[in-house]
């Protein structure tokens, strides 16, 4: 019975508090002013701080990922001073001007995001016919053959007598010459 009237006082209370709580007045001067700042304030963020990329992107097919693939990683390498949120757009298939002649080319934009700017690095172009990747040259509109630096070899490619169970002989035998 003491627990049938808490459950009633209780929910007479709740309903009392959400009564009072509903009743305040909204049309207040106090409760309109940080609404307008925080309408200002979201109005300044949008204008001017966002840019979009203009390139219109299209679908990657299936057969150009493994090329897709090979240029995100290449771009590291051509542009090791690039920082922000690295972002890619597939623009299609084009025959591109290199200095060889024509060459057909799978074509990639190159933008990095930070602070809620797009600033494009390059139109990068993949040949798909070998693993040359080109640069667009914005000022004279032709593509130049990327020259890719080597990376060394890491301690962990390289083949050691503990790790080598699965190596062939010839192998450690070139690693242990270096």
């Amino acid at each position: 019975m003491k627990l049938k009237a808490l459950i009633v006082a209780a929910a007479v209370s709740l309903s009392a508090a959400m009564a009072l709580c509903s009743c305040s007045d909204t049309s207040s001067k106090k409760a309109a002013a940080p609404q307008k700042v925080a309408e200002t304030v979201a109005e300044t963020t949008t204008q001017g701080t966002e840019s979009l990329p203009d390139t219109e992107f299209t679908e990657l097919p299936d057969e150009a990922e493994a090329d897709f693939d090979y240029v995100t990683e290449a771009s590291s390498e051509l542009f090791p001073d690039t920082s922000g949120k690295k972002m890619y757009g597939y623009t299609g298939l084009e025959r591109i001007k290199t200095a060889d002649g024509k060459k057909k080319c799978y074509i990639f934009e190159f933008y990095t995001y930070k602070s809620k700017l797009y600033n494009k690095v390059a139109t990068i172009a993949k040949d798909l016919k070998s693993a040359d990747i080109y640069i667009l040259n914005e000022l004279t509109g032709n593509y130049e053959l990327a020259e890719i630096p080597e990376q060394e070899p890491s301690w962990h490619d390289q083949a050691t007598a503990a790790l080598a169970a699965n190596t062939p002989a010839a192998d450690m035998t070139e690693s242990a010459a270096d």
